[in-house]
């Protein structure tokens, strides 16, 4: 089935992709049309720089797609975000076009 293998190779292009140009990656993704392989796409691409530019996908679904904000994926990112630089991740977070409830989950801490 067609599905089953496009998440496995976009995940792998988008960890190769995103780790190198995160950029360049974010924008092959926006360039993406409206379904499912964006939709899939965009969850590689924050699954891919969680680690290596977890703003970057927190920017893109804000500009994007606000309901992915509720993804773990996104989560991810935020706390990844939160522990790299608590000020410039908590300011855009708060300020960010994204559901106050996601935002107050976020800059939470988790052992509250």
């Amino acid at each position: 089935k067609e599905a089953d293998l496009r998440q496995p190779a976009l995940v792998a292009v988008m960890q190769l992709g995103a780790s190198v140009a995160p950029a360049e990656a974010g924008h092959w993704v926006q360039g993406l049309a409206s379904g499912d392989p964006k939709g899939d796409a965009l969850t590689a691409y924050l699954k891919a720089v969680t680690h290596w530019a977890p703003d970057a996908g927190l920017r893109m679904i804000a500009r994007d797609d606000p309901a992915m904000a509720s993804r773990s994926e996104a989560g991810a990112c935020a706390r990844q975000w939160l522990a790299l630089d608590y000020p410039a991740a908590s300011t855009w977070i708060e300020n960010a076009k994204l559901p106050e409830e996601i935002k107050t989950k976020w800059l939470t801490p988790a052992d509250q």
